[in-house]
């Protein structure tokens, strides 16, 4: 499972609530790049969903 650092990023702006619109602002990047990298994290993960992605990041500490 390889999680890229801006993936990571995105991945703690997900667990603090930001929609894909707020972190797409906050880091300077489309929201299609956002929804790119939303998509990458869950394929990596093996997660159902952003919220299960998220739960698996923090049990895995990919993400603190």
């Amino acid at each position: 499972m390889h999680i890229t650092p801006r993936q990571r990023e995105v991945l703690r702006l997900l667990a603090d609530g930001l929609a894909e619109k707020e972190i797409a602002r906050k880091l300077g990047i489309s929201r299609n790049t956002v929804k790119l990298h939303v998509r990458n994290i869950s394929l990596a993960l093996i997660a159902r969903s952003r919220t299960h992605a998220v739960a698996l990041a923090l049990r895995n500490r990919i993400i603190d």
